[in-house]
């Protein structure tokens, strides 16, 4: 039995509905309070055996009342019931002023709940609960810890201006779509690994701590983040990858140069980097889309591209090539982000060119790569005479094939190489300055394709090491 010396004081229901307690939702909230304390008057014990009897059919019903039941003594000394509730009904708690802590981990809420202009003063705690209708914090007020972790939000979460002065944490939270128009974070803020479905408004919202969104993925919408306010602190996202890629309207691309001079405003480069690139690709996706609602465009698309380029003015389309161009800067170097890539690919024209050496030796100096007399010295390689066998050697005409290979192949600047010194090697290596009308084409083409990689390769390690 409750203790004899104490009274009670008060019986307080921790919420505010006044309509659908009890398992089957057919009791008010004061004739619910007043069975509650009936119970609790046969003693602890006994209460708890009642509320298991009723347990099966509230679960049957999905009709579980709050039934956190807070038992006030005069001795200012409290009891509390809590449990794990389904609640099926809209709940308002606009303005309702809580002096210790709002706990409502685990519920799951069927219809409609508001908080709006509530003030917390001790911890609130939502975690692992479920909303499965609009859910309104519109001027909340947390002074302390709001944790909201593995929370569901099937519609909206609405948290606009509010203050959250001490840490808050979404991590690994669900939502719909979420709006933090001007709320303020005045401790860390965790949203980590958590995932916006719809769309993200954070537009004008004031970080003075760190903002945490590493691995938060946005499915649909580029997260607005406009107006934004971080002072000497941070946002922290992972790259690129986690944000959508099918979205790149006007208002889109706005979004991710604002995250892009944030973050550059803050030297944190790596984001920097990646907002660069979302922003191209977007710019790109937007730009290909514009194109091809031109009736011409579309008339010609199945003849890319030597039909598009030659019989039509696209040639001198900037925004077709911009489309062109952009693509091959994200295919080749990820956007200056890798200089791997780049690298790769020099390797690879320096092995094509290797090739195009061996082919054009052998195709136009055959009769002559079976023997070759090579001057030693240098100063004797004009000459097209040879000195006493000691002043020469002989060499195979594979040989000679090779030396040509690398020679072109090595020459990066192909095109400001003079003739003469191709004609020279020439006749050093197989008595001819032979030189097919092609070869000087494709030096020049090696020539430019060899600076831009080496461009690129240069631009990723700087990006890569911070080489100023």
């Amino acid at each position: 039995m409750v203790n004899d010396n104490k009274r009670i004081v008060k019986v307080e229901i921790l919420h505010l509905d006044e309509l659908g307690y009890g398992p089957e939702g057919n009791h008010t909230r004061r004739q619910w309070r007043e069975e509650c304390l009936k119970y609790f008057l046969f003693g602890k014990d006994e209460f708890l055996a009642w509320q298991r009897g009723w347990e099966l059919l509230a679960k049957k019903n999905r009709l579980h009342a709050d039934f956190s039941v807070v038992i006030k003594f005069d001795d200012n000394e409290e009891d509390t019931f809590q449990r794990v509730n389904i609640l099926s009904h809209a709940l308002d708690f606009s303005g309702h002023v809580f002096e210790k802590e709002a706990n409502a981990s685990g519920y799951c809420f069927l219809q409609e709940v508001l908080f709006d202009n509530i003030i917390v003063h001790r911890r609130a705690s939502f975690e692992d609960a479920t909303f499965n209708e609009f859910s309104w914090f519109e001027n909340a007020e947390f002074k302390a810890y709001a944790w909201f972790q593995r929370s569901t939000f099937n519609k909206d979460a609405w948290f606009k201006r509010a203050v959250f002065n001490g840490q808050v944490r979404f991590r690994r939270v669900s939502f719909n779509d979420a709006c933090f128009i001007q709320a303020q974070f005045n401790d860390q803020t965790y949203f980590e690994s958590a995932n916006f479905r719809t769309g993200a408004n954070f537009e004008n919202a004031q970080f003075s701590n760190v903002g945490h969104f590493e691995w938060v993925t946005f499915s649909t919408l580029i997260p607005s983040f406009q107006g934004v306010k971080i002072g000497d602190t941070r946002l922290e996202f992972s790259d690129d990858t986690y944000f959508t890629q099918a979205d790149f309207t006007e208002n889109s691309i706005k979004n991710i140069s604002f995250l892009k001079r944030l973050a550059d405003e803050h030297g944190q480069t790596d984001q920097a980097l990646n907002f660069n690139a979302m922003e191209l690709r977007a710019k790109r996706k937007s730009t290909w889309q514009q194109l091809q609602a031109d009736p011409v465009f579309l008339k010609l698309l199945p003849f890319l591209p030597w039909r598009l380029l030659v019989k039509s003015s696209y040639i001198f389309n900037g925004n077709f090539w911009f489309c062109t161009f952009t693509w091959l800067y994200e295919h080749v170097s990820d956007f200056g982000r890798s200089f791997t890539r780049p690298l790769f690919y020099l390797v690879v024209l320096f092995f094509i060119s290797y090739l195009f050496g061996i082919v054009s030796a052998f195709e136009n100096c055959t009769p002559k790569l079976t023997h070759s007399r090579q001057p030693i010295f240098q100063e004797l390689a004009h000459t097209n005479k040879c000195l006493p066998d000691k002043a020469c050697i002989s060499i195979s005409g594979y040989r000679a094939a090779t030396e040509y290979s690398l020679y072109r192949s090595g020459n990066f600047l192909d095109f400001s190489d003079a003739d003469k010194n191709t004609a020279s090697v020439n006749m050093r290596l197989f008595g001819s300055e032979f030189e097919p009308w092609w070869a000087r084409i494709f030096g020049f083409v090696k020539g430019i394709l060899t600076a831009v990689l080496l461009f690129l390769t240069a631009l990723g390690l700087r990006n890569k090491y911070r080489v100023s």
